[in-house]
């Protein structure tokens, strides 16, 4: 099954360094909250997450919906999965449960 997109991966460390992308192509993700292998595939109706910032899950149709996205770009809307959770809504927001905190010291950086 090939992806439509690349994407490049890189494990940082945190440390006094590292500074969030403002590239709304990049992402960063706690390393230790993941379950590996990670798993993308496109997105299925009832899917859900928790969207960075907050504190219950909505449905991703609905945050499609909220965000006016077209029913062709929909279309080609990836998640990527740790064990069964939508770690990361691609392209979009990553959920909330995986987000770079004071206590990460392992980083992956996505870069679509």
């Amino acid at each position: 099954n090939i992806l439509p997109f690349a994407l490049s991966v890189e494990v940082l460390k945190k440390d006094n360094h590292f500074k969030f992308s403002t590239d709304d192509k990049t992402i960063h993700l706690d390393a230790d909250k993941l379950s590996f292998p990670l798993t993308v595939r496109k997105w299925k109706k009832g899917d859900s997450f928790q969207p960075l910032g907050m504190k219950q899950t909505k449905k991703i149709s609905d945050y499609l919906i909220d965000k006016k996205i077209n029913l062709f770009d929909k279309e080609k809307i990836y998640v990527m999965l740790s064990q069964n959770e939508i770690a990361w809504l691609v392209g979009q927001r990553i959920d909330d449960r995986y987000k770079i905190t004071s206590q990460t010291k392992n980083i992956l950086e996505f870069r679509l």
